[in-house]
């Protein structure tokens, strides 16, 4: 229930703030004067939006190993109903010769997806992208190329709320069946949502099989109480020093930190962590000598035998260049 709510308030902050950088666009004066020749907009163009966005959604749910992009295509079908009930729609200002908006929401999704990711890239549990044929060339933590799905994103975001905006005018059994609907809509899908796409994972200490509660509770009494203040800890002060504080032995501190930058290292999580270590590899060094494919095919076969969900290949592939790219005596995630 908890992790639902934090869903439902990341997208409800997330969709208006694609729209915040358009509407700021505006009020800067951004394209005051763009303008084009009117034109008309054939009778086809409506319904066809409306089945495209259709099959974009369709196909997505259907078949969301290789269609989930069309996912973000799916809200442009709205503009359909938005043309036809008044509502602000860019086909409308097509027709008008008003560019204005279009130009903004472009630009203003580009802007914030990279306020996002900016954002995102400091995140404790944060979004990592593992898209096949992506994993290099990245911004923060997102592939170049994804920045262009933010401008398309704002569009839908734009078309999505226009189209709500029209709903205090429907009939009162029109907005009850529309909501009923869009609840057992968001509830059926939900638990295939989070299976399919939540990886990143938050470490605990408690996970860590090196350290008991007592063990726990003398790091805690010094401050350190996540996996992220141990690492640090230990870079920043030394093994043997916190060692001496906590009065846990400096063999247990360095494998507890070397457990701790693993479950760290991007969004893995201590699961992952420990199968990692299960299958040999210890530390972030280790991680980084290691041929991505072959490490895949070795944690798929120890995480069938210990009944553990099983790693994906593109994720593994960015925890060793991710690992590569890390200075070898450096713990960091």
């Amino acid at each position: 229930m908890a992790a639902a709510v934090l869903t439902v308030t990341a997208f409800a902050t997330v969709l208006p703030a694609c729209l915040f950088h358009a509407e700021l666009l505006e009020a800067l004066g951004a394209w005051r004067q763009l303008s084009c020749r009117p034109r008309r907009i054939p009778a086809w163009m409506p319904p066809a939006l409306a089945s495209f966005g259709a099959f974009c959604l369709a196909s997505a749910l259907l078949f969301p190993r290789f269609a989930f992009p069309l996912i973000w295509f799916a809200p442009v079908g709205l503009e359909a109903l938005n043309y036809r009930s008044g509502a602000p729609s860019l086909l409308r200002d097509f027709q008008e010769g008003n560019r204005r908006r279009l130009a903004r929401l472009l630009l203003g999704g580009l802007w914030a997806g990279g306020v996002w990711e900016l954002f995102n890239s400091w995140a404790r549990c944060k979004w990592i992208y593992a898209v096949p044929g992506f994993g290099r060339f990245k911004i923060f933590e997102m592939p170049l190329a994804g920045f262009l799905g933010f401008p398309v994103l704002t569009i839908g975001a734009f078309c999505f709320f226009s189209a709500v905006s029209r709903i205090g005018h429907w009939p009162v059994w029109r907005r009850r069946v529309v909501l009923t609907a869009a609840v057992l809509f968001c509830v059926a899908i939900y638990p295939e949502l989070q299976r399919q796409t939540v990886r990143s994972l938050r470490p605990l200490l408690s996970e860590l099989p090196s350290l008991d509660a007592p063990a726990r509770a003398r790091l805690a009494a010094v401050g350190v109480e996540t996996p992220e203040r141990l690492a640090r800890a230990a870079c920043r002060e030394g093994i043997q020093s916190l060692s001496e504080r906590t009065a846990i032995s400096a063999d247990r501190l360095r494998r507890v930190r070397d457990e701790s930058v693993l479950a760290l290292h991007k969004g893995m999580g201590a699961p992952r962590a420990l199968l990692l270590e299960a299958s040999g590899i210890g530390d972030i060094g280790q991680l980084a000598r290691e041929d991505p494919d072959a490490l895949w095919r070795r944690l798929v076969e120890l995480a069938s035998r210990l009944e553990q969900e099983l790693p994906r290949l593109p994720e593994v592939r960015v925890w060793v260049s991710a690992a590569q790219r890390l200075p070898a005596d450096l713990p960091r995630r």
